[in-house]
């Protein structure tokens, strides 16, 4: 049985595993409740007047909001914003005190050939090729995604948004969000926790984009859950990652 529904939200008592990749740690959670959303954002975070880079060089006006011209780019990360959030110039930022809160989300960018690409932190290339030889982004021939993007929010980590129109074709945006708000609790049974990265039992797994620097990521972490994640092992060495991850968690203050 899947551990996720039909939206990509993992289901109410499901696992969920939050891998930074260039540190080679986890984080795993269990779901307890969870809250779900669909919300129509009325327009990429563009506005009337900006400026936007060119793909073939050179500056371009925005006309109106949330629209994007022809052959534009996003230079800088955006955040969506929302009167009312806690943060009103970024809604899915999560204050470091919401340790039980998490935020999963499923942007479903119009027009669908926009390109999307997340930041962590904004204004950070995380995306790279042959190392950290070539980066890679919306301005690039690589490194971003088209019309869908998921993300997963964890509390005091700031994520950015750069988007680009690579056609001829000046389009009004707009992201239909599918947002599952969930309350969670941090596993830390030593054997589950090692079942789920390594995937043997049931779990959803999320891998940050973070391939050329992890350090925001973990600092973040360190302040909102005691400790800098769990490292990840091979599945063949279970003894020596078990006496690890008991020795971690013993020092983490509950």
């Amino acid at each position: 049985m899947s551990v996720i529904d039909e939206f990509g939200l993992v289901k109410p008592n499901k696992l969920l595993v939050v891998i930074v990749p260039v540190s080679e740690v986890a984080l795993v959670f269990r779901v307890k409740y969870r809250k779900v959303f669909r919300l129509e954002y009325p327009g990429l975070p563009i506005k009337k007047g900006e400026t936007l880079a060119l793909y073939g060089g050179g500056e371009i006006i925005v006309p109106a909001d949330g629209v994007m011209p022809a052959m534009s780019f996003t230079f800088r990360s955006r955040t969506f914003p929302y009167p009312g959030a806690f943060d009103e110039t970024d809604m899915f930022y999560i204050p470091k005190e919401w340790s039980d809160t998490i935020f999963h989300v499923h942007h479903h960018i119009k027009p669908a050939w926009i390109r999307v690409e997340i930041q962590i932190p904004p204004d950070n290339l995380q995306i790279a090729f042959q190392r950290d030889k070539i980066s890679g982004g919306v301005d690039m021939p690589f490194g971003f995604k088209r019309g869908h993007i998921e993300v997963v929010h964890l509390p005091d980590v700031k994520i950015g948004f750069r988007f680009g129109n690579d056609t001829s074709v000046t389009v009004l945006t707009g992201d239909l969000m599918i947002i599952g708000e969930y309350n969670v609790e941090l596993v830390l049974d030593p054997e589950v926790v090692f079942d789920a990265i390594v995937g043997k039992a049931p779990a959803y797994v999320y891998t940050y984009p973070t391939y050329k620097t992890g350090e925001y990521v973990l600092s973040k972490i360190k302040e909102v859950y005691g400790f800098e994640g769990f490292p990840i092992y091979p599945e063949y060495k279970k003894s020596e990652a078990i006496n690890k991850y008991k020795e971690i968690i013993s020092k983490i203050k509950r």
